[in-house]
């Protein structure tokens, strides 16, 4: 499916509404909110990377490679920081997704963090 409608950014936005609904139960909301960060920030960046003739398959492996590419497209410093966010962001992402119970303490600054990664990575895609 290639929806151009779809804007994988707006999922920031829908995390930072979603996380000051204080009716919602903290862990499943906090859960929720990193794995859109994650999503925006991945779909983004493999949007950006594509757009400059990097090629990838649509194969759930594609993470890496992406990760990878950081480092040839912006360089060794900025390259490698993009990456380590990114890697940072699919780490906690897998966490809240896979880890019953929870071995960190997913509280709002873990939230709010991850919001700031994402954020930061879409940023440093558009400069």
């Amino acid at each position: 499916m290639n929806d151009s409608s779809f804007q994988p950014e707006k999922f920031i936005k829908f995390s930072e509404d979603l996380i000051s609904n204080t009716d919602l139960e903290e862990e499943p909301l906090f859960r929720t909110v990193v794995n859109r960060c994650y999503l925006a920030a991945y779909v983004c960046t493999k949007h950006f990377l594509s757009s400059k003739d990097y090629r990838y398959s649509s194969n759930y492996e594609d993470y890496k490679q992406v990760e990878h590419d950081l480092r040839d497209a912006f360089g060794r410093k900025k390259g490698r920081m993009l990456q380590e966010k990114l890697s940072l962001l699919r780490d906690s992402r897998r966490a809240v997704d896979y880890e019953y119970p929870f071995r960190h303490h997913l509280d709002r600054w873990f939230v709010d963090h991850k919001i700031s990664l994402a954020k930061n990575i879409l940023s440093e895609l558009q400069d």
